[in-house]
């Protein structure tokens, strides 16, 4: 909805200046989510668990409206199962990472708010 009556009607400043985009993506070891079935929950899945071939491919085109020039960070994590900071060391870096990024670019948004 948002992606329909917001972001994509304003110009190209408007965009850049106040769209910020955090994309995840789960990378999955052999056997994919039947080694991580709770995985599934983080996915659209079908009524058999298999994955949703249909939810993809809306996803994707909505991803497609997604114009170049917005700001977007991008992030990949190896399932665990779960986010789990305290066990591996990989969940933490990106964990730290992304608040980094977070914090970076609210505070930057903020910033040119007030000088504006």
């Amino acid at each position: 909805e948002e992606m329909l009556r917001g972001m994509v009607w304003r110009s190209p400043e408007e965009q850049y200046r106040q769209v910020l985009v955090y994309s995840r993506r789960f990378t999955l070891g052999p056997g994919g989510w039947a080694r991580a079935p709770q995985g599934a929950r983080f996915t659209d899945v079908d009524k058999e668990g298999w994955l949703d071939a249909d939810a993809q491919r809306l996803l994707a085109q909505g991803n497609t409206l997604m114009p170049l020039h917005v700001r977007t960070r991008s992030y990949s994590v190896g399932w665990g199962p779960g986010i789990e900071p305290a066990k591996l060391p990989e969940h933490a870096t990106y964990l730290r990472s992304f608040v980094d990024d977070v914090t970076t670019d609210l505070l930057a948004s903020i910033d040119a708010a007030v000088a504006a």
